[in-house]
């Protein structure tokens, strides 16, 4: 028997990326799967799903915090519509298990699915409307604080699976599991490779790049190719003053995002700083196995591959980011002694090669940041989610 197995991973490479992971490990079970996912008509995922070889069909919807009015209008109407397109694929495919790995896509489709399973069990409803409709429905929640669709979907779903075990509290009692954040198995095998003469930086800002990190990185290097002046510059900022003579060579690989390509290796090369710029990176492994810091947004799938990789961080979260979530993911981070946090109000040049001075500078202190970093990794976390999954589908 083929399982059939729906996934809802549309709007980030944050919900994207961890719904990947879970086909990839579902597709090499013993278990034969039917993958099909849901998404936008447009976006991240229309173009990444076909690529990697699943089924793919788009449905409308459309967030709704921050809308004025006309444009909050917009957006309920796409949300309804999405929510009758999706009850028509889910009548049509009939899958065992629908998994909602977050964002407003997954509210309508994951919500439908709810809905058709309790009419399924109606003894009062017609039953061959409802033949073969088993409509096991799981969420996936990526972040510390979990975002409104889920909590809202979480009353309705089978059972919610969580990042993070401080998140449990939020979601009805009995439906959450801690399973952790799943990250790709090359990710999680990458091995380091050692360098005792020089320390690499790895620097990004998610799939489509962040400007602000860009421009901070490149007026950060203008302090870090002058060691003298960068010193005098770090007694200005909260960091504690590092000893110079400790700080060794470094060099950088720093994945730009299209937009600023071109600026940041431009300017690398006229400050003769050693750099390997992407502007997007297929094969995240090889990037992290040559780090020995990344400077980063928060972002939950950020994060949870920079642990299972044991690797210590700057933390620049996104300040824009709903209910907060990035703060809350960093400073789970930073309490744990594997990151430093800058706020994006602070962050400037000279606060960041400050930072990045620091850490080079104190013995023993990335070592530590990175025991610290691995001990959070969940390197398992596709494993028991599929494990969870295929629990519903029996």
């Amino acid at each position: 028997m083929t399982l059939k197995i729906v996934i809802v991973a549309g709007g980030t490479g944050g919900h994207l990326f961890p719904g990947l992971v879970i086909a990839e490990k579902l597709k090499q079970g013993e278990v034969g799967c039917a993958i099909t996912f849901i998404g936008r008509r447009r976006g991240l995922e229309a173009e990444t799903v076909p690529r990697e070889g699943f089924a793919y069909l788009n449905i409308l919807g459309e967030g709704w915090l921050g809308k004025s009015p006309g444009r909050l209008l917009s957006s309920v109407i796409k949300t309804l519509l999405g929510f009758f397109q999706s009850i028509y694929i889910l009548l049509r495919l009939r899958p065992n298990v629908v998994v909602g790995m977050g964002g407003y896509l997954s509210g309508p489709f994951v919500l439908a699915a709810s809905l058709l399973a309790r009419l399924s069990r109606n003894p009062f409803q017609p039953r061959r409307h409802f033949h073969g409709v088993l409509f096991h429905t799981l969420i996936h929640e990526q972040n510390l604080m979990p975002g409104i669709t889920n909590r809202i979907l979480s009353r309705f779903v089978n059972e919610v699976n969580v990042s993070f075990a401080e998140s449990m509290p939020f979601f009805p009692n009995g439906k959450a599991v801690f399973t952790g954040n799943p990250v790709r198995g090359e990710i999680v095998r990458s091995q380091k490779r050692k360098s005792e003469s020089a320390k690499t930086i790895l620097v990004m800002g998610g799939s489509r790049g962040a400007h602000r990190i860009n421009v901070s990185m490149l007026e950060a290097v203008n302090y870090l190719t002058r060691k003298s002046a960068a010193f005098r510059a770090v007694r200005r900022t909260s960091f504690r003053a590092a000893s110079e003579e400790k700080v060794g060579s470094y060099s950088v690989i720093h994945l730009s995002g299209r937009e600023d390509y071109q600026l940041v290796v431009e300017t690398y090369k006229k400050a003769g700083v050693e750099a390997v710029v992407y502007p997007f990176l297929h094969r995240m492994e090889e990037a992290y196995s040559q780090a020995d810091l990344v400077i980063c947004r928060a972002g939950a799938t950020t994060l949870a591959e920079v642990t299972a990789c044991g690797l210590p961080a700057i933390l620049i979260p996104y300040p824009w980011a709903t209910h907060h979530h990035q703060e809350q993911n960093a400073r789970w981070l930073e309490g744990s002694g594997a990151a430093v946090i800058i706020e994006d109000w602070e962050l400037t040049g000279e606060c960041l090669a400050g930072a990045i001075l620091n850490l080079l500078a104190e013995e023993g202190k990335l070592s530590r940041m990175a025991e610290n970093s691995r001990r959070l990794g969940r390197p398992k976390a596709a494993e028991k989610v599929v494990e969870r999954i295929l629990r519903l589908a029996s």
